[in-house]
């Protein structure tokens, strides 16, 4: 039986999906991400303080670089128009 991590991976082969994670300080989901990212399955976003979660990943040994991090205090609020 395969495990949780292979099961992903062959779903979402050949798909060129985003998926965004938005406890991106956890450290189970920064080696998921950062796993996912690095093989080319999914194009992962982290969603928190960017310092912060290279600060947590460089203390848990995981390479974000496959990640897209974002902070949701520092995006912009989309402009809308009014009905």
């Amino acid at each position: 039986m395969s495990n949780l991590f292979d099961q992903i991976k062959d779903q979402l082969k050949n798909e060129n999906k985003t998926i965004v994670f938005p406890e991106g300080r956890d450290k189970r989901i920064l080696t998921a991400a950062s796993q996912l990212g690095a093989a080319g399955i999914v194009k992962p976003i982290l969603l928190g303080d960017a310092e912060e979660i290279r600060q947590k990943a460089e203390s848990a040994d995981v390479d974000v670089t496959s990640c897209v991090l974002m902070d949701p205090h520092d995006y912009p609020e989309p402009e809308f128009d009014r009905c």
